[in-house]
């Protein structure tokens, strides 16, 4: 997720881009007014959201961008990651495994 303060007044507001992922999967889930200037620009907030899968770098490269040639002034920009490990299938087995060894043992004895 990222989230960003631009100011708007004659500048075009900036568009999210990340390599490897579609402008289609690319979400704006919010954006509204923070404050209004008397010479007419406004700052607003933008928030964008995207999934990206199968990631097999440790890093991702994002553009905040104007589109065409036009002009954009940003404040803040702030990234959010949620990631879900995915374990190893011999974690479980190695985590059990002296558990079970030990049981066995004890009976015997």
């Amino acid at each position: 997720m990222v989230y960003a303060v631009v100011f708007r007044a004659a500048q075009v507001v900036p568009a999210l881009q990340v390599l490897g992922v579609g402008p289609g999967d690319i979400h704006l889930d919010n954006q509204g007014v923070l404050s209004t200037l008397s010479g007419g620009g406004t700052w607003e907030y933008r928030t964008w959201s995207t999934t990206i899968q199968d990631a097999t770098n440790s890093s991702i490269s994002m553009t905040l961008a104007p589109p065409g040639t036009g002009v954009s002034v940003i404040d803040r920009v702030e990234i959010y990651t949620r990631y879900t490990v995915v374990p190893e299938p011999s974690v479980p087995l190695l985590v059990l495994l002296p558990g079970l060894a030990w049981c066995l043992r004890r009976r015997r004895h």
